[in-house]
């Protein structure tokens, strides 16, 4: 017999003395597994107590595998320092089977501007409200635009872009599986033994006290690291690197070509709608042959009152990267018509390059001001001054955001829009 088992036998038989009281506490402070093998001890210890008392035994001894150790006797001066260790233990022994409430595997959904669904294996969903918890679950984040917020109990957060779905708790501690969409985490330096380790298709990302964006496709992951650094492994051929911070790294399906980080460079300040535009792309509405874009319906949730409503909407969408870089100079630039008269909508939803919100913005091209040509066709340039920010938010505009959503709406009536021309200029060079 080892001498921690004859200490855990002592212990459990109330036998332990004074000096191997200090013994074993000395032992299960120097590594956790110690403490796990006495927690396993005392659970399997009284799972079979309440075997044997079920039975209805009298004085049924427990089966030993080896000869019990004669019981010592306990000093009567060193029964409160027994005590105090029994309590201690008992608090471990607690944490180590009901650890749920201080498991690093548990997750807070904290809210945000999206809906969060739970989707189970049969198919089924359903809604998960902000405030709950839970260690494992397959998420889905709805609505373009929208963000949902996921936070650890060491402080690490998870904020996951609407579209998005999203695996917890995949193998125990802070582990998740991004199975597309766009996600920022902000791990923290407590988080040294226990990382963040997000997955994806193509891709496995190890955090420690850092801050990162994963943006990812079945084909492919894209990984910017704002602050610390990152590891990263390619599941293809297992090729890892360490990414340093304002660095980012492409991780396709296919093997054996080099990873290359790159510096991260910020977006080019003019951008132009066209159908042959490549990248991560969602279009509102549907292009013509002609390069017409048709508003098409799009269904929102208005938090406010709670109900799904139906838009029509002819624009753009990129939540990561985005696309294009705004700065003071800039404006949007129009070419529109429609078959009824009403004023149009332009909105546009904002970023940081580190993928932080910075408001959502709205400006009006009302139909009286805007004369239209023979075949109906109205232009119009707005600045981005003239654009407001919308009532939830309130946030002024900062100069150097990235325009991830530009989109001209027609809200609840199908006006039968379509855009010709939608861009960002630079107003005093156009």
């Amino acid at each position: 017999m080892s001498r921690s088992t004859e200490l855990i036998a002592n212990y459990l038989d109330d036998a332990l003395s004074d000096q191997e009281v200090a013994e074993l506490q000395t032992w299960l402070e120097a590594d956790p597994a110690n403490l796990e093998e006495f927690v396993k001890a005392v659970a399997r210890n009284e799972q079979l107590r309440k075997v044997v008392k079920s039975m209805n035994i009298p004085h049924a001894p427990v089966a030993q595998s080896n000869p019990p150790s004669p019981r010592k006797p306990v000093p009567q001066g060193g029964r409160w320092t027994k005590w105090i260790l029994v309590a201690s233990l008992m608090v471990a022994v607690c944490w180590f089977m009901f650890p749920r409430e201080n498991n690093a595997s548990v997750v807070t959904f904290e809210g945000g501007s999206a809906q969060v669904s739970l989707q189970t294996d049969d198919g089924s969903e359903s809604g998960l409200n902000a405030g709950e918890t839970f260690t494992t679950a397959r998420l889905q984040v709805g609505g373009d635009g929208t963000r949902a917020k996921f936070t650890y109990a060491d402080g690490s957060s998870v904020l996951a872009a609407g579209g998005s779905e999203v695996t917890f708790g995949t193998g125990g501690g802070k582990q998740l599986l991004l199975n597309h969409g766009t996600l920022a985490a902000n791990v923290t330096s407590d988080a040294n033994r226990n990382p963040l380790i997000l997955r994806t298709p193509t891709a496995e990302a190890v955090a420690q006290g850092t801050s990162f964006i994963v943006d990812a496709e079945e084909s492919d992951t894209l990984l910017r690291v704002n602050r610390g650094t990152v590891q990263l492994r390619r599941l293809s051929d297992n090729q890892t690197m360490l990414v340093a911070q304002n660095q980012q790294v492409n991780t396709e399906v296919v093997a054996g070509k080099p990873l290359h980080a790159k510096p991260v460079e910020a977006l080019p300040s003019k951008w132009t709608a066209s159908p042959k535009l490549e990248g991560k792309l969602k279009w509102y509405g549907e292009w013509t042959d002609g390069g017409i874009l048709k508003a098409g319906p799009v269904e929102l949730f208005l938090k406010d009152h709670k109900v799904n409503e139906t838009h029509y909407h002819a624009g753009a969408h990129n939540d990561f990267p985005g696309l294009v870089t705004l700065n003071e100079k800039s404006a949007i630039r129009v070419r529109y018509r429609i078959n009824m008269p009403l004023n149009i909508g332009l909105f546009i939803s904002t970023h940081s390059p580190t993928w932080d919100f910075t408001g959502n913005f709205q400006a009006y091209l009302v139909q009286d001001e805007l004369e239209p040509d023979a075949d109906g066709w109205r232009t119009a340039t707005i600045p981005i001054g003239s654009f407001r920010p919308m009532r939830r938010t309130g946030m002024p505009f900062k100069p150097g955001s990235v325009a991830a959503t530009i989109y001209l709406t027609s809200y609840g009536t199908d006006a039968g829009l379509e855009v010709a021309s939608l861009e960002v200029i630079t107003a005093d060079a156009d």
